[in-house]
């Protein structure tokens, strides 16, 4: 059974620009796309949707649905859209609930998303459905900001520290990247002066467990007063094209993308984030 990407959407510029960029990994993936779109049965008086006339709700959602999925040719000479197979998909329930059920289908490979909200990528990812699938789902799951460019990985920054460096997960990124052969930058922020030494180890053993790797990485320890505004310096200074975060201990999160992450960060708008679960 071929993988599929799940891409939730709700007919905004962001679900479409994140269904672009699922339509580029599935290529690269050779996954299919299911574009899914969950309602809680009837309509807001704010909602953009008009109901055509002689039609049912689930018939106006499936139609637009059709609209966005037929925005895009089959098959272009572009980078970006490329020929692969898109299903779509109406649910009726609670969106966060069902996305993260989703999830834990044997096919999905999985979940992008375009952030919501105003501000910046992180902050309109706490308290919306960003960050509630971000963490409670059992796939990884890409968030793709809103003005975030074409789709391009060519820098990986990964968030390195003991809890995440671990075999299997770097055995992810690796696999996550061979497809791609992006530069991976492990960087880990050094907060209160701490060893860094087993951890870049830990990795370069990894990296060279089958011999030199044929992709190009950097292992660097970043000081700063905390993980996110190390991250995303280093990230703002090195042209970094994806963050990668590994969701397994709450502190971690919370560290990275707390509420108290500060508003202008240079990278608040157009760097996408990869969350993994172990």
């Amino acid at each position: 059974m071929k993988k599929k990407i799940i891409v939730p959407v709700d007919f905004s510029a962001n679900a479409q620009n994140a269904y672009l960029y699922a339509r580029e990994l599935a290529k690269i993936y050779d996954a299919t796309i299911e574009v899914v779109h969950i309602y809680m049965g009837s309509f807001d008086i704010s909602d953009s949707l008009v109901i055509k006339q002689g039609k049912s709700l689930t018939e106006v959602l499936q139609d637009q649905l059709d609209d966005l999925v037929n925005l895009y040719p089959k098959e272009e000479s572009s980078e970006v859209l490329t020929k692969v197979a898109v299903n779509t998909r109406l649910i009726h329930g609670f969106t966060i609930k069902k996305i993260v059920e989703l999830s834990q289908e044997d096919s999905t490979m999985m979940i992008v998303l375009g952030a919501t909200g105003q501000g910046d990528v992180i902050d309109r990812m706490l308290g919306s459905v960003s960050s509630a699938v971000a963490q409670k789902a059992y796939c990884p799951v890409l968030v793709v900001p809103k003005g975030a460019k074409v789709f391009s990985f060519k820098n990986i920054l990964f968030a390195s520290n003991y809890e995440s460096a671990d075999h299997q997960m770097l055995e992810r990124i690796i696999a996550f990247n061979r497809p791609l052969d992006s530069t991976l930058h492990f960087i880990h922020v050094n907060e209160e002066e701490e060893d860094y030494d087993p951890i870049e180890n830990k990795i370069f053993d990894k990296l060279f467990e089958q011999g030199e790797p044929n992709f190009a990485f950097n292992l660097a320890c970043v000081n700063a007063k905390s993980v996110k505004k190390g991250l995303f310096q280093y990230a703002d200074e090195n042209q970094v094209d994806l963050i990668v975060l590994v969701n397994r201990q709450r502190g971690l999160w919370e560290s990275i993308i707390g509420a108290s992450l500060t508003k202008n960060m240079t990278l608040r708008s157009n760097v996408p984030i990869l969350v993994y679960h172990i």
